[in-house]
């Protein structure tokens, strides 16, 4: 028999053995990797104790301050210390030995921590304490309060409390999701632990579309997207669109970037974004002033008459007026003393245009 031969026939015979051994080893370690470990019973928890075929035996138990519990036939039990695991064995142990059962067959529950809760936050059906049983995860929180509330819940939650050196931020689609992912991020709950499951950001949609919208953000969503989401058509867009975002500039978008789908130039929405369309017969004001948004246009308009309405008139040396005509594009700068001078030379408006009053140190949208 040639060396190569011999090789291939001793792997046939030793591959069953391997694979004998190999595949309940995979299986041990799964469950090992798993498996939460257990609460040491302390005084003031209430236990659920099942003896097999004797419900004489079957009863629910407050362990006392000193530690221990009554339990028919064995009167005082030690539990305070002790895993629901140990105290079982410990009670058949005691069975067998006083000759009440020859081979019973016991299981021990905490049912209730008094002083080990959990909270729930946020959008969920029922936000509220709980109390945490033992190797609850969040998942079995979560479900216990009615499940998060998908139309109103964003898409990240939250995972914080006194034993966690840090919050952890999970992201719920993964949570709930099957495999690994799901089941590395439904962690064990601690005492005090608190979920929350944060209300979904919103968006508005303003301006020259057919239905104005105020809807959650639930998922990461582009500008593109967006728009399209809401039924605003590419060759509707006649006017720049303009995104308000909290304590920042304004940003411009070509209305040319989303018709010829220039994805270079989309970008993510962030919670409380507001997305204004121009179109015709409006120009836009924003910046530091009380109330942007578009208003109303006339081939009369110019700056010097809308500059009364701006209700931002502290610091006037410090700030600016940016004017951007759409179309050609042209973008002027003034310093805001400047225009507003008796003296200025008043300046028209022109239909679509993005007026801005920003600080002078500002870059431009």
């Amino acid at each position: 028999m040639s060396p190569t031969a011999s090789i291939v026939d001793c792997l046939r015979k030793i591959l069953p053995i391997l694979i004998v051994f190999c595949i309940p080893l995979s299986m041990n370690f799964s469950k090992v990797a798993w498996a939460a470990p257990e609460f040491v019973i302390d005084v003031g928890d209430i236990l659920e104790i099942q003896v097999q075929d004797e419900p004489m035996l079957t009863v629910t138990r407050e362990v006392d301050s000193d530690g221990t519990f009554q339990l028919p036939l064995l009167q005082k039990v030690e539990a305070a210390g002790k895993t629901p695991t140990d105290l079982a064995r410990h009670i058949e142990k005691r069975l067998v030995d006083e000759e009440y059962l020859w081979t019973p067959r016991v299981s021990v529950k905490i049912k209730e921590r008094p002083g080990y809760v959990v909270q729930v936050h946020g959008a969920v059906g029922q936000p509220g304490m709980i109390p945490l049983q033992e190797k609850m995860r969040i998942r079995d929180a979560l479900e216990r309060q009615g499940g998060i509330l998908e139309d109103h819940a964003a898409p990240e939650m939250i995972l914080r409390g006194r034993k966690r050196p840090t919050e952890i931020r999970i992201d719920r689609h993964l949570l709930v999701s099957k495999g690994l992912a799901g089941k590395m991020l439904n962690f064990l709950l601690r005492p005090g632990d608190e979920i929350i499951v944060p209300e979904a950001g919103r968006i508005r949609l303003v301006g020259a579309v057919k239905e104005p919208a105020d809807v959650a953000r639930i998922a990461r969503i582009t500008l593109f997207d967006f728009l399209a989401q809401a039924g605003v058509q590419k060759n509707e867009l006649t006017g720049w669109i303009v995104l308000r975002r909290e304590n920042a500039d304004e940003i411009l978008v070509d209305p040319a970037a989303i018709q010829n789908n220039r994805r270079a130039e989309d970008f993510d929405l962030q919670d409380g974004d507001c997305v204004t369309v121009l179109g015709k017969g409006v120009y836009y004001l924003g910046g530091e002033v009380a109330e942007p948004g578009i208003r109303q246009w006339d081939d009369a308009l110019t700056l010097k008459q809308i500059l009364p309405s701006v209700a931002s008139k502290e610091n006037h040396d410090e700030k600016a007026l940016e004017l951007i005509h759409p179309s050609p594009l042209k973008t002027m700068q003034y310093p805001l003393a400047v225009i507003q001078s008796a003296t200025a030379q008043d300046v028209f408006i022109q239909e679509g245009d993005v007026i801005l009053i920003r600080n002078k140190s500002s870059e431009s949208g």
